[in-house]
């Protein structure tokens, strides 16, 4: 990923499923989070929603080292979400948190020299070092009191997975090789990278223009929107220039799902709802946050997110992560890894 140069995410599904295993160092969206440092995971309490207290979902992460940084060898941000859509309804903007994770190429979880991406052998070796929610794959403080096998992050996670740990619940098997049919977790893809070329002329703006709204249009919903419906959710944002430049940039790929330019600003959506650089708070070591990705409203038809124009649903017009710009570390091995981020959601609905 090049700082000079927006680089866009698209959606795949991998050829091999081990190729979203942690030790393949992978960007995605959906699942159980591939933790980088498998052991001094975020706690629960860092994972909650804001609003309304729940356990958020993993949403994504990307890989993204940075070669300037020995200690940023390895580097990943993770992202999670609410799924209340009730907390999306309101003017507040922590129904989404992010977290940045580094570490050296000499670490205590990966060799030194890179896995062979062609093979699984390295996911069948790496294993995890803590006890993770057997529902959404976070840090699994609390055990099932009755087998003492299984862990979730607490209460509200243990009751979802009830019905389908029941069954099982005591028996003599390998209930972490258990499949958990559960559809609180999105679906996993991986995320590709690749290079962003500008657009060249009008002409291809206007025969991808349809293409572009179609796309902006699905964000909010698995349905397709009247155009009054969508009119009324926009707030007449066709003609909003911010809106009319929004659609312009992403006009050659409907698709992408993830915009990466760290150092860079974000393509906004709207004139209304932006955060200036200035009013980004500062990382908790002091190091003001730079602008590292946003996410497009695009990958809200892939999460099998259902609604209908009038109902409370997860819903955004970008995301926008901001990370530290000294890359900052934890002060001791011992504390959690992972370092909060700033994630600024921009409304559709404003």
């Amino acid at each position: 990923m090049s700082e000079e140069s927006v680089d866009l995410g698209f959606l795949e599904t991998p050829e091999h499923e081990w190729r979203l295993h942690r030790c393949y160092f992978p960007s995605k969206v959906g699942g159980k989070p591939a933790w980088l440092d498998p052991k001094n995971l975020p706690t629960t309490k860092m994972l909650e929603c804001k609003n309304c207290c729940k356990p958020m979902i993993f949403l994504l992460q990307l890989y993204a080292p940075v070669d300037e940084h020995e200690h940023c060898f390895h580097r990943s941000i993770v992202v999670f979400c609410c799924k209340n859509g009730n907390c999306y309804s309101q003017q507040e903007h922590q129904t989404v948190q992010a977290f940045s994770c580094t570490l050296p190429r000499n670490n205590l979880f990966y060799p030194f020299d890179p896995p062979d991406y062609e093979s699984g052998k390295a996911a069948q070796s790496c294993t995890n070092p803590k006890k993770l929610c057997n529902l959404c794959g976070a840090a699994g403080n609390k055990t099932c009191a009755k087998c003492k096998a299984v862990n979730y992050c607490g209460r509200d996670h243990q009751v979802l997975d009830w019905k389908n740990h029941k069954p099982v619940c005591g028996q003599e098997t390998n209930l972490d090789d258990k499949e958990n049919d559960n559809t609180i977790l999105f679906p996993e893809k991986e995320i590709v990278i690749e290079s962003e070329e500008e657009l060249g002329n009008s002409e291809e703006l206007q025969q991808n223009d349809g293409k572009c709204n179609g796309h902006v249009s699905q964000s909010s919903s698995s349905t397709s929107y009247s155009a009054t419906e969508l009119e009324e959710a926009v707030g007449k944002q066709s003609e909003d220039k911010t809106f009319t430049k929004f659609k312009w940039k992403i006009a050659n790929y409907p698709d992408q799902v993830v915009r990466f330019h760290p150092g860079g600003k974000p393509l906004w959506c709207s004139a209304k709802g932006q955060i200036k650089s200035d009013d980004v708070p500062n990382c908790p070591c002091g190091a003001k946050r730079k602008f590292e990705f946003q996410i497009m409203p695009q990958l809200l038809s892939y999460l099998n997110v259902e609604s209908t124009i009038d109902q409370a649903t997860i819903d955004w017009a970008t995301v926008a992560v901001y990370a530290c710009s000294q890359n900052c570390q934890p002060v001791t091995d011992d504390l959690c890894a992972y370092i909060p981020c700033f994630a600024w959601r921009q409304n559709f609905l404003i």
